[in-house]
């Protein structure tokens, strides 16, 4: 019947997820590898999770796919991971872009302004800034 047939789609969509969280950990991991941006000879989930740039590559992609939700989140777990990713004026205004295209204006003037108070002579933000003013 329908309902059986919505349970295996579910099931199905549970299990490409997984598949693609798998493939985007290697995927990012090997990334960072390669630019020196994690340690080679350590390949433990702990060293991607706590990597901001992990996150971020993550985000870009949810980005890119047009999945602002999960960049959102993405972005946020970035900025939580060390003093250099919150005082990253790109990554604020990217997580504003997010958090604009995913609905959520209110927030995403909160992190314009932040980016724009880290780098006040960068006029991309600057420009966004008071464009979504409007």
């Amino acid at each position: 019947d329908g309902g059986d047939d919505s349970l295996m789609q579910n099931e199905k969509n549970d299990l490409d997820m997984a598949q693609l969280a798998k493939k985007q950990y290697m995927d990012t991991f090997q990334m960072n590898k390669e630019e020196k941006q994690v340690d080679a000879g350590d390949s433990t989930a702990g060293t991607w999770l706590n990597n901001p740039n992990s996150w971020r590559s993550l985000a870009e992609k949810c980005t890119a796919s047009g999945h602002f939700v999960f960049a959102v989140d993405c972005y946020q777990q970035a900025l939580e991971r060390g003093m250099e990713a919150k005082n990253d004026a790109m990554l604020w205004f990217a997580l504003a872009k997010a958090l604009f295209r995913s609905g959520n204006g209110d927030d995403a003037m909160i992190a314009a302004k932040q980016a724009n108070d880290l780098d006040e002579r960068n006029r991309q933000i600057s420009v966004a800034v008071r464009s979504w003013k409007e």
